[in-house]
């Protein structure tokens, strides 16, 4: 399918049909987020796959109690790393699988060092919702809908599901619609919202 018919076609599903979705394709779309581009090719993500009811419960609670948890074959929890210290693990396992490591650490170092608490919260966010489109659109290329949730209680999943040294970036549920979407599609104008200058 071409991609702007699939960009057409993707929507925010809000309720799902209980089907799962098979392992190949689930595969396939958590392949897209593992081949993702990330800023410095550090991929500081970490994908939790959720199927169980219980966990799924659990989830809810701490994403507004959303429906769509009632009915999603998988819920992921895309995770951020934390930390950027250009001498810390994150950092150094992913630019110590190049071959060119002495160059690119000299280059990316001092940038790394200016990220402080905030800013690395933010840039880590950012890397993961590369990967999130990247799954939600590859999703949709084998007919699975799905809902990106940013509405979620960040600490409390935190807590349930992460490792001390993530935190959660965005959640998106996964599955089939169980019925077509009630609204059309709106965007604003290309010539609204693009400007060559």
């Amino acid at each position: 399918m071409d991609y702007i018919a699939l960009m057409k076609k993707r929507y925010a599903c809000k309720e799902f049909n209980n089907s799962k979705i098979p392992s190949q394709t689930l595969h396939k779309i958590l392949n897209a987020g593992v081949l993702s581009p990330s800023s410095l090719g550090l991929e500081p993500w970490t994908f939790y796959v959720l199927e169980k009811k219980a966990d799924l419960e659990k989830l809810k609670a701490h994403c507004n109690s959303k429906k769509q948890f009632e009915t999603c074959s998988h819920a992921i929890i895309i995770a951020a790393k934390k930390d950027y210290n250009p001498q810390g693990k994150v950092v150094q396992k992913a630019l110590k699988r190049r071959a060119d490591y002495e160059k690119v650490y000299e280059l990316y170092a001092p940038y790394l060092k200016t990220l402080k608490n905030h800013n690395a919260h933010e840039y880590g966010a950012l890397q993961c919702y590369i990967a999130a489109t990247n799954m939600v659109n590859c999703a949709a290329s084998e007919d699975v809908q799905s809902c990106i949730i940013g509405g979620y209680e960040e600490d409390g999943i935190n807590k349930d599901f992460l490792k001390d040294d993530e935190f959660c970036a965005l959640v998106l549920a996964f599955g089939y619609e169980k019925n077509p979407p009630k609204y059309k599609k709106i965007r604003y104008d290309f010539n609204e919202v693009v400007k060559f200058i």
